[in-house]
Formats: structure tokens, C-alpha cells, sequence
């Protein structure tokens, strides 16, 4: 078992802050020569090195090993380090590293050294790396290789250009969703560039980007040119829906059969023509439109043709199953149909949706594994730290983490409880879950983060603590410094002007960066769930809602005849997001619930 008095917490902090910046590390290590062995090492070696005797386990005597032979003028001890590159850690790694760097010296064939560090830990810095020497041995489409999967790194797109060209270059930028670059890349190609094979990821790339007023043009005259793309027809279409062109968008999109099938339901429901629009809706093979038309279909009073929907998409699985199953069991159980069980059994395993329907909510639990020996990882981390060799231990975590068994993944996410990091204990927490669902990985994926300041705003705002912790966990996965693309901020999520409106009528100074601080930003969410939960007469379902979309929008969705009931509310919602985030929290909350045996 590893020493608890290997490092202190604020080493251990650094490190593992320095792991979430993504490997920024190494854009120091692997900068200068080709070779730069030494640039493998920690920028400040220990002044003494350690009496090896009196090393636990053999914890840093491979380190060492490797240390003397990296720092020798010259690179020896081949067979000592060919065995230390045969380990499956961090100093398997850079005896990797160091001898495919050899081998690229001594004019050998580096490749299998370096796929064998990169199946270690997966750098882009490394890869790169390895496609110079591809490229030097003009072995061009295995470099090419490599420096697709570092994309959109602004040297790996000089060396494409000229390996695979910028057609290809463009194409390939496209279906990466890069966007900016595929059309930066175009604009600057050179004359002599094939526009024929250059228009068409121009094209999309330009849509991509929202600029639909430069690609209509384009659209069209390449569209009527190759009817057959129906992609491009789609983006056509879109463009001149954009511009209000919506009588030609509407017949394009018909035309496109299945493709358009979704936009055009759209259309038709903006326009009130809502039969057609569900009809249009149901013929699309996306899941959220099958469901849209599902939803519209009993919205109109034709529940025949809205279960129809619900059973299909309740039996495929996806992010929609469990709403289309919930649906299906109501439909078929007002019918008395024997159907029903099919989904009740599905259900099963779905907190919120067992809550809804007013019975007991399953878990699906095993036993944990009696007495399993911690990471050996984790022993070596906590020593490459302890004696000061900081780039290692974050190596070592990174390698450790990624190749983790269940058991493991336990171990490493209570490591990360230790040092209070919780969003990294939930995700370990979270994928034990999927497979081995232990008490222990439950309060891994479950944690009672930030205790006391939930515990006080919970009671000052008559909630439950519980339901703080789910909202918090749903929000931001206990990140205090996150900030969502729409800009809300913190624990809880807070957007800018929700916090000024919330300051405002406590009575408080407000700064927007004073969302960041855990125990504003839990007070403020508080203030938030309670002020939703009062408005909709403490209806959750409707005030997680309103803390997701606005309570705008949960007046409009229940103005819906589907919310006429309680358990048609969640189906009236007509925004992914929110109709997936209220079970999301609900089943966090249930969880807390259970956990705490209540």
C-alpha cells in the first residue's frame, strides 16, 4: 500500500492541475534537437539522489536507472534501457522516447518505438515528432497520418499542404469541423489549386461558419451541377431559408425526401400547418424529430399515430429511449395494454421516471471487491512527486489513469476526493458505473462537495441539500471556475444578468467574477431554485425547467395540452436540453436520496 506522507496536498494540487491543462507540458520537452534526451527530465533534478536501499517497492529505482543513463554524455546502456522501454508507465515512456530517438540517430527505423510511447500516452508533440522523421524518410502518407490526428495544429497544416495538398488539406479540415481553417486554407491556395476539388469544402466550410450569404451563389450553381449531393442540396436549402427565401427553401427541402424532412416540418409547423408538419416530422430518420412529430401527433388528439412514434423510439437506443419509453407506458397503460410491462421494465432503472410514476426506484448495485491492493501507479506517483520530480508524476497519472482497471479507477478517484478535486472523482466514479455499479463507485460519482456552504444556503432558502448537490453536479460537475458557451458561470451556472438581478434584490454588491467564489455562487443558485420552485407552486419538474430555460418558457410549454397532466409536462417541452437536464437533476437528486438512506 503507498504512503499517505509521500507528498503534501499542495504539491499534489499542482500536479494534477497541471494534468487538466492537457499535456501542456510537453511543449517544453520535446523542443530544440531531434534528440534532447536530457529535455526528458524534470527542469530541476534532485540536488542528492536518494540511498535506493531504503526506497519502498522499487518506486523511484527505475527513475533513477533511467535518469543516469539519459544524463551520460552519451546515450549507453541500450539492453538496460531497451528493458526499462518494455514498461507500461511513465518510465516506459521516456525510454521509449529516448531510444526511438537512437534509433532515428543511428539512421534505424524509429516507428514501432515511437507507436509503442504513444500507446502509452497519446502527445502531440511526439506524433509530430515521428512525422518529421516520416517525412524525412519520404514515407509521406504515414506522416500525413500522423499529423491529421494533431489537427489544427498550425505547423501540422503547413506540412499537410504540402504533403497531401491543400485539396485534400481542405477536405479533411471539413470533416473535422474546422471550418475556419478549411477556408483560410482555400482563400490562400495557390493558383495553381484545383478549384474543382477545392469548391465544394469551400462551400460547406462557409455554411459551417454561418456565413450563408457568400455560399448561396455558390450552393446553387454547384447544386444544379451535382443534383445527386443532397448534403449540399440540404445546405442550399438552409441558406435560402436564412435569407427568407422560405417558399423555395420549403420546396427544396420536400424534394430532398428524407434529408429535408426535418427543416420542413419546421417550416410547416411555423406556418400552423401542423398536420403536415408532424406527417414531415415522422418521415425523418433523426430521433429528435421522430419525437417531434410524436409529441405533435398527441398534442393534436391522434394518440394512435404518437405511440406508433413513442415504441419505436422507445426500443433504439439514445439519448430520446427513455423519454419515448416513459411516453409508450403511458399510452399503452391508459389502453390497459399489456405492452405496457415492455417499457415498465426499461423504466425500471430510471430514477426519475419511477418517481413520476409514483413507484419505487430501482438501483442496480454489486458488491465491492473485497480486498484489492491500491495502483501500483499511484505509489509512483506520489514518490516521483515527493522527491521533486514533478514532469514524471504528471506523466505518470496521465499513463496510470488512462489504462486503469475498475478497481483501480476506485482507488484513483478517492485519491482525487483527498485533494478535494471533485469533478475528476466524479468522471472515475461515473465510468465504474457503467459496468461494476459498487457503493463505492456511487459515492465517487456522488460526492458531498462543498458540505457546509450547501448544508447553510439549503437551510436559509428552505431546500433540501440534496437537491442543491444535484442542480450542482448537472450544472457544472462541481467545476467553480467553468463557464458555459451561453457565459453562465460557476457551481450553479449563473449567468451574468442573473446574478446582478439576484444581487439586486438581496441587496448586495456584485461583481460578475464574484460568480467564481463557491459560496456566492451556491447562495445565488439557492436563491434561484427557490425563487423558480415558489413561482410554479413547487412543481420540480417545472422549476428545473425554469433554471435551465427561463420561466418564460415553462409558462409557454405549460400552456400545452400535453402539460395538462403532470406527467405530460416533461414531454411538452420542446428544448432537448432542458427536457433531458430536469430528468438528469431528478435522477442526481434520487441518487443523493438513496445514498443517504433516505
Amino acid at each position: 500500500m503507498r504512503s499517505k506522507g509521500y507528498a503534501s496536498r499542495g504539491m499534489l494540487v499542482v500536479m494534477v492541475i497541471a494534468i487538466l491543462l492537457g499535456g501542456l507540458f510537453f511543449a517544453g520537452i520535446y523542443l530544440a534537437t531531434d534528440r534532447g534526451p536530457g529535455l526528458l527530465l524534470p527542469e530541476s533534478p534532485p540536488e542528492e539522489e536518494p540511498d535506493l536501499t531504503e526506497v519502498p517497492d522499487d518506486d523511484l529505482r527505475y527513475a533513477v536507472i533511467l535518469e543516469k543513463i539519459l544524463a551520460g554524455p552519451v546515450l549507453e546502456g541500450g539492453e538496460v534501457l531497451l528493458d526499462l522501454s518494455r514498461r507500461d508507465d511513465a518510465v516506459g515512456y521516456q525510454a521509449s522516447v529516448a531510444l526511438a530517438r537512437r534509433h532515428r540517430e543511428e539512421g534505424g527505423d524509429p516507428l514501432s518505438l515511437y507507436l509503442r510511447a504513444l500507446s502509452l500516452y497519446d502527445s502531440s508533440a511526439l506524433r509530430k515528432e515521428l512525422a518529421i522523421f516520416l517525412e524525412e524518410a519520404d514515407r509521406y502518407p504515414e506522416a500525413a497520418e500522423q499529423l491529421l490526428k494533431v489537427l489544427p495544429d498550425d505547423l501540422a497544416i503547413e506540412s499537410l499542404r504540402r504533403l497531401i495538398g491543400p485539396e485534400a488539406l481542405a477536405k479533411e479540415l471539413v470533416d473535422l469541423r474546422l471550418y475556419e481553417d478549411a477556408v483560410r486554407e482555400v482563400e490562400e491556395a495557390s493558383p495553381g489549386a484545383d478549384w474543382e476539388e477545392l469548391e465544394r469544402p469551400y462551400l460547406r466550410a462557409l455554411v459551417g461558419m454561418g456565413r450563408y450569404d457568400e455560399a448561396r451563389a455558390g450552393l446553387r450553381d454547384y447544386y444544379e451541377r451535382t443534383p445527386s449531393d443532397s448534403d449540399m442540396g440540404w445546405w442550399l436549402a438552409r441558406s435560402l431559408e436564412v435569407a427568407g427565401h422560405v417558399s423555395d427553401a420549403l420546396d427544396l427541402y420536400t424534394a430532398l425526401g428524407e434529408r429535408g424532412a426535418y427543416r420542413r416540418g419546421i417550416i410547416l409547423e411555423e406556418q400552423g400547418f401542423l398536420e403536415e408538419a408532424a406527417a414531415a416530422f415522422v418521415f425523418a430518420p433523426e430521433p429528435e424529430a421522430r419525437w417531434r412529430g410524436g409529441r405533435l401527433w398527441e398534442d393534436l388528439g391522434y394518440p394512435t399515430e404518437a405511440l406508433s412514434v413513442y415504441m419505436e423510439l422507445g426500443r433504439e437506443p439514445g439519448v430520446l429511449q427513455d423519454d419515448a419509453a416513459f411516453r409508450a407506458y403511458v399510452l399503452l397503460s391508459e389502453r390497459d395494454d399489456q405492452g405496457a410491462e415492455e417499457f415498465a421494465e426499461y423504466l425500471r432503472i430510471h430514477p426519475a421516471w419511477m418517481e413520476r410514476l409514483g413507484e419505487d426506484a430501482h438501483w442496480e448495485t454489486v458488491a465491492d471487491d473485497p480486498g484489492v491492493a491500491s495502483p501500483r501507479f499511484l505509489d509512483r506517483v506520489e514518490a516521483y512527486s515527493a522527491s521533486g520530480r514533478e514532469v514524471l508524476a504528471q506523466l505518470e497519472l496521465a499513463i496510470g489513469r488512462d489504462r486503469a482497471s475498475s478497481s483501480d479507477r476506485l482507488d484513483l478517484g478517492e485519491w482525487y476526493l483527498e485533494m478535494e478535486d471533485f469533478p475528476a472523482a466524479v468522471a472515475q466514479g461515473s465510468i465504474v458505473l457503467q459496468t461494476h455499479p459498487t457503493p463505492r463507485a456511487y459515492r465517487l460519482a456522488y460526492p458531498l462537495p462543498f458540505e457546509d456552504l450547501v448544508i447553510s444556503a439549503a437551510a436559509d432558502y428552505d431546500l433540501d441539500p440534496y437537491l442543491l448537490l444535484a442542480v450542482m453536479r448537472e450544472e457544472s460537475r462541481y467545476r467553480s471556475a467553468v463557464v458555459s458557451w451561453a457565459g453562465a458561470r460557476g457551481l450553479m451556472q449563473i449567468m451574468p444578468s442573473t446574478g446582478r438581478d439576484i444581487a439586486a434584490r438581496k441587496g448586495v454588491d456584485f461583481e460578475v467574477a464574484d460568480l467564481f467564489d463557491p459560496e456566492i455562487n451556491i447562495r445565488f443558485g439557492a436563491f434561484y431554485l427557490r425563487a423558480m420552485l415558489d413561482m410554479f407552486g413547487g412543481d420540480l419538474d417545472r422549476a428545473l425547467a425554469a433554471y435551465n430555460a427561463g420561466p418564460g418558457n415553462v409558462q409557454r410549454w405549460s400552456g400545452s395540452s400535453l402539460a395538462s397532466d403532470e406527467l405530460g409536462f416533461p414531454v411538452a417541452i420542446t428544448f432537448v436540453e432542458t427536457r433531458e437536464y430536469i430528468t438528469r437533476v431528478r435522477n442526481s437528486y434520487l441518487t443523493y436520496l438513496w445514498l443517504g438512506g433516505q
